[in-house]
């Protein structure tokens, strides 16, 4: 077994895992810096979109994942969507 959970592996990391593990970072918020958390917290929400972007291909196919991606990474709207290292 590797250095994370069984649950955490990629294949099993789903939307819920993921706000799951913000709640566990936040519980701690006190021994981390400001920078780190506002990382942390961009990183998460693109692994939440990720994770959403797989449950559509999974269930409606390739043309809704396409439409849902493009959305998400469309580089002429990443300052609304603070995704800071996009830019």
């Amino acid at each position: 077994m590797g250095i994370l959970p069984q649950t955490m592996q990629p294949r099993y990391v789903n939307v819920m895992s993921v706000r799951k593990l913000c709640d566990g970072f936040q519980a701690n918020a006190q021994n981390y810096s400001p920078n780190m958390m506002g990382s942390f917290f961009q990183r998460a929400v693109l692994l939440q979109n990720l994770c959403h972007a797989k449950q559509l291909l999974m269930t409606q196919g390739c043309e809704s994942f396409v439409e849902y991606f493009t959305k998400v990474f469309a580089l002429e709207k990443k300052d609304q969507k603070k995704i800071g290292f996009l830019k």
